[in-house]
């Protein structure tokens, strides 16, 4: 006879607590190393490099449009203004911007974010997925 199972204990009579996280202001909006667990889940899942890129390129659209609108409204209400008057006496300048410009700006972040959707793409696309599936704690 195999010897008798030793009482399994009674559950805690609390829960562990977690440590609590401060919340992003949009899913999207983690950084990917931050998503590694939610990338790995994906990669297990049967989820494409291309799924994965358009994942990250949607979090990087999420910080690139409010960063083009925060840059455009400073430059327009902060920075103009302040030039305008260190040069009001001695220089005329044409202190708007143009579409033209913006959309240079535009591109320019866009660039920048695809840039680095392609890198974020790459480095969670390569090596085994069973490391990002560990919990982070």
């Amino acid at each position: 006879c195999p010897p008798p199972r030793p009482p399994v204990p009674p559950p805690p009579a609390v829960a562990p607590r977690r440590v609590a996280r401060a919340p992003t202001p949009h899913p999207g909006a983690a950084p990917a190393r931050d998503r590694r667990q939610t990338l790995a889940i994906l990669r297990a899942g049967g989820a494409s490099r291309a799924a994965l890129a358009r994942l990250l390129a949607g979090a990087a659209v999420a910080v690139l449009v409010p960063a083009l609108a925060v840059a455009l409204a400073l430059e327009r209400f902060v920075l103009a203004p302040v030039v305008a008057r260190f040069t009001a006496d001695y220089a005329t300048l044409p202190l708007t911007i143009s579409g033209g410009q913006a959309l240079v700006v535009a591109g320019g972040l866009a660039l920048a974010g695809a840039v680095a959707v392609l890198a974020a793409t790459r480095a969670a696309s390569r090596g085994p997925v069973a490391p990002g599936l560990e919990s982070a704690e």
